[in-house]
């Protein structure tokens, strides 16, 4: 845990990684019932490593050719690294 210098916890960095296939199916689950776009930010960040950040940079045409047409592949400069991941995207993603 990290503690400001007021001694309040930043919850930022107390945050664990999500392990366990069954409540990553579960979360998924429960965010593709109430908002698709949310579903698809945790599908896309949870098989690709993203961070929130980088995550939250997407535009829809960072992954949509056109209205009709997904992109098979996408780019991303990491904010934190500046290094840049380039992968596949799945029908899932």
């Amino acid at each position: 845990q990290t503690v400001s210098r007021e001694g309040a916890i930043d919850p930022v960095n107390t945050v664990e990684p999500i392990r366990d296939k069954r409540q990553i199916d579960a979360i998924r689950k429960i965010l593709a019932a109430q908002n698709l776009r949310d579903a698809a930010w945790f599908t896309l960040g949870i098989n690709s490593g993203l961070r929130i950040g980088d995550l939250l940079h997407l535009t829809v045409g960072d992954v949509r050719e056109t209205p009709t047409k997904w992109r098979d592949r996408i780019r991303v400069t990491e904010q934190k690294t500046g290094k840049t991941k380039d992968f596949p995207l799945s029908a899932s993603a």
